[in-house]
């Protein structure tokens, strides 16, 4: 439930049926009153994330300090709260069930499909200190990963754009392009430019699944991310012919890269599958120092 109040100069507007002068729209979480032009919006029907009514939530606490709790998230639940629901989160639940209520704060976020650490901060000011960190790129994050094939160690480059305003199963989409480092689609040609850097680092790889068909050996990696995009490491490991295990998002476009407007496959909105429940990626380890 949200709710919006008119300030002391609110109008009502009978041709836009809006009125003019509104606050922004907050989340109610006790009874509140509604005053005269007041805004109310309800979310009938909310996404369900059931896994987290059925944790033990205590018991994926990994690590509490005066400053951070270290989270062991279950996939299948979301970091934060959604627009649509509150409780079914892995912040709400920490807070409400195994910190007896005491208000966290995110400083980064898992895919609700993937499972590992999270580190919550216990004050306004831990969570900005960890977050400045992690801005200048001085956090050490690894993760676990079983995928459709092998892949090289090293660095992995590409360049990444994120799309807006797309609707359907492409919502937000995401694509990848061969990394090149003086090119027209290069922020360091244009710094302009949409396309972003994106980078990680391939620990290890090691076969864990030879099948008689080639294309399905899987493979457990490790790796680091050296920056951090939504879904990098789910899109670079696509990118490769190597799709995450679980992936049915990215698993459409496996080898498949941006070459620009007359790109072959592009040829819809349903460039990308369904969001997966949860997928073989694990944040495996943090490391920072404050």
């Amino acid at each position: 439930v949200y709710l919006a109040v008119p300030l002391a100069e609110g109008k009502w507007r009978p041709e836009t049926s809006k009125v003019e002068g509104m606050s922004k729209a907050v989340r109610v979480t006790k009874d509140s009153p509604v005053p005269k032009l007041g805004y109310v919006r309800v979310h009938v029907n909310p996404r369900r994330h059931v896994r987290a009514t059925t944790e033990n939530w205590k018991s994926h606490v990994i690590n509490v300090t005066d400053d951070f709790v270290a989270v062991n998230k279950p996939a299948g639940v979301p970091t934060v709260p959604t627009v649509d629901n509150l409780v079914e989160s892995t912040l709400f639940k920490i807070s409400h069930e195994a910190m007896d209520g005491a208000p966290l704060f995110v400083t980064s976020r898992l895919d609700a499909c993937t499972s590992g650490v999270v580190v919550l901060g216990r004050s306004t000011a831990a969570a900005s200190a960890l977050n400045k960190v992690i801005r200048e790129q001085k956090q050490t994050k690894v993760y676990r990963l079983l995928c459709q094939g092998d892949v090289p160690l090293g660095l992995l480059r590409h360049r990444y754009r994120k799309l807006r305003g797309r609707t359907g199963p492409s919502i937000k989409p995401t694509l990848l392009r061969n990394y090149a480092e003086n090119s027209d689609y290069s922020v360091a040609t244009y710094p302009s430019s949409p396309w972003q850097h994106a980078e990680l680092e391939v620990l290890t790889c090691t076969p864990v699944f030879t099948a008689h068909d080639s294309s399905n050996d899987l493979y457990e990696c490790e790796v680091r991310l050296v920056t951090g995009r939504t879904h990098q490491i789910r899109l670079q490991l696509a990118a490769l012919g190597t799709p995450l295990v679980g992936d049915s998002r990215y698993q459409p476009v496996t080898g498949l890269l941006d070459e620009g407007p007359h790109t072959p496959w592009k040829t819809g909105e349903g460039w990308f599958g369904e969001d997966p429940e949860r997928i073989c990626l694990q944040s495996s380890r943090v490391a920072f120092s404050l």
